[in-house]
């Protein structure tokens, strides 16, 4: 994946993560998922796994797009590097 396109996917992901809709979707799915986990008995093995795996995954999602992000941010500072690079080069050159 190009700078470029990690750019781009990083400015969606932030998108994404700002929208109102979204953050509340996530937050009730979080906060139901915890409710549903805790109400379970320890002896229901089953259903804690599932619902502490459920929580698991829908965490991952989020902290995959504030990965994205960060990607994104690295991204723009690589391109600004060999902006300055070139910008260097073509200093010394004319010297």
């Amino acid at each position: 994946m190009t700078p470029e396109e990690k750019i781009r996917r990083a400015h969606s992901a932030e998108r994404l993560l700002q929208d109102e809709v979204y953050r509340e979707a996530w937050a009730s799915l979080d906060a139901a998922l915890i409710q549903h986990w805790a109400q379970t008995s320890p002896s229901d093995i089953t259903n804690r796994e599932r619902y502490f795996h459920q929580l698991q995954g829908l965490r991952a999602v989020k902290t995959k797009l504030e990965a994205w992000v960060t990607e994104g941010k690295a991204a723009v500072a690589e391109i600004e590097r060999t902006k300055e690079r070139a910008a260097g080069k073509r200093q010394s050159a004319t010297v």
